[in-house]
């Protein structure tokens, strides 16, 4: 079973991105994303370390183009029996705070 995590931004420019917050993309082949599983790091740190880069550059951000709306967290969950995905409330705050959507995608393996 494996767990994933990505942050996707949809548009603007992806070098400028990879400027603004100071993190290399680990794809940009549908918009500028990261990515981790969960035996790199945990969600919530993999999400405090993007917000907060984030929060750092929203004014220019915008200014380039990339709003909330264009930011999409995606959590990818590989399953063997049964499927149980549990978040903390820090978690689910954080989201919530950055207004950013949260996506799930799970399946049976």
């Amino acid at each position: 079973m494996a767990t994933s995590y990505i942050i996707r931004i949809d548009l603007g420019n992806k070098n400028r991105i990879t400027n603004l917050l100071r993190i290399k993309p680990t794809c940009t082949d549908y918009g500028w994303e990261i990515s981790a599983t969960d035996s790199e790091i945990k969600f919530l740190s993999f999400l405090n370390k993007f917000a907060n880069r984030y929060k750092q550059n929203i004014k220019e951000l915008e200014n380039i183009g990339v709003h909330k709306k264009d930011i999409t967290i995606w959590y990818y969950y590989e399953y063997n029996s049964q499927c149980n995905i549990e978040f903390i409330p820090e978690e689910i705050k954080l989201i919530a705070e950055l207004g950013f959507s949260l996506c799930i995608s799970c399946w049976n393996i």
